[in-house]
This record gives structure tokens, sequence and C-alpha cells, in this order.
């Protein structure tokens, strides 16, 4: 009995402590820019692999330091890696089935935004937790420069929102061509 319970409290802490350990070692090389604009250079991490979590701010370690949270209305952006993220104003209306993307400062909540491609069009990546799936899921967004909304790129299974991209670059009548025309399939391929 002593021998099986002792091989029971070893699977035990191995079950609990290993996770905890690997999800500690989760940290990425990178930076965050504060407010300010400064940027500090060092390790990032969020989200929680083990746990399917992505954080609502982000652990940010210093070499020597101690680690420090940053939300979105902490902080300018991140990167971890090659993986660029900008905190922005958000918010969603829906009006008869249709959903409106907004970002005007003070108006919503500050998230992070994933960014795919920067420039004259930039597209997003929102992450968030699917409620009913309790799996990481997002969608891509557009946003031109100068504007204070963004154009939901695609509608799940579905792909692209070909008529709602069409209005949305009327003013580019060869893109608007290629998205009715099949040629274009991926948001990426509208942002380069």
């Amino acid at each position: 009995m002593y021998h099986e319970s002792r091989i029971l409290f070893h699977l035990v802490f191995i079950l609990i402590i290993v996770p905890s350990l690997y999800s500690q070692e989760a940290f990425s090389p990178g930076y965050v820019i504060l407010n300010s604009g400064d940027t500090l250079h060092g390790q990032v991490r969020d989200r929680d692999l083990s746990r399917d979590a992505i954080f609502k701010k982000v652990r940010f370690r210093e070499e020597h330091h101690g680690t420090k949270r940053y939300g979105p209305y902490d902080i300018e952006g991140y990167r971890i890696g090659d993986i660029e993220f900008d905190s922005r104003w958000f918010e969603e209306e829906a009006e008869f089935f249709k959903f409106f993307y907004f970002c005007r400062a003070g108006v919503g909540e500050k998230t992070f935004l994933k960014v795919l491609e920067r420039g004259e069009l930039t597209c997003y990546y929102r992450e968030y937790i699917d409620p009913d799936s309790g799996y990481p899921d997002g969608y891509e967004l557009f946003q031109r420069a100068g504007e204070d909304h963004f154009e939901r790129a695609t509608q799940g299974i579905l792909g692209l929102k070909m008529k709602r991209l069409s209005a949305y670059f009327a003013d580019c009548p060869s893109l608007v061509r290629q998205i009715n025309n099949g040629e274009i399939r991926t948001p990426g391929e509208m942002a380069d």
C-alpha cells in the first residue's frame, strides 16, 4: 500500500509540476513599446499553449529583472520573435446580421491585434477564445491609413467577404476584378 501511494504521489507531482515548469519557460525573445515610445527588449509571453489561453496582459521579462505584465492600455504594442501586435481601440457593432468594426480613441476597449501586413493598407488578425469550443480563433481585418474603422476580410469557413471587400476596394478596380474572379483567395494577397 505504501509503495502504491508513493507512486501515485510521484505521478500526480509530475502531472502538476511539469506543465507549469514548461509554461514558465514559454517566453520568447521580443520587446514591448511603452506608451511613451520607449522600447524595452527582453523576453515576452502572451499565451499559454498548454491550456489554449491567450493572456489579456502580456508577460515581459528583462534579464536579471522580475516579470511585469502589460495590458493594451499600458503599451503601444509588442513583438514576439517575428510577430508584431498593436494595441488598438476596438468596437464591434451589429445591425441586422451585419457587423461593423471601429477603432476610435476612447470608444470600445483596447485590445491587441496581430499585424499580418503593415503599410497604407494594414491587415490585422483579431484573436479571441471561442466561447463555444474554448479554443483560440480569429479573423482578419483591413484598415487603410487614416481610417477610423476596419473591414472584416473573411466570413469564417466561407472564405472572403467578396461583396464587402469589393465595395471597400472600389477605388482599385483591378483588385476588385481579382477578388470577384477568385484570383485572390486570402487577405494576405490583398495586402501585398
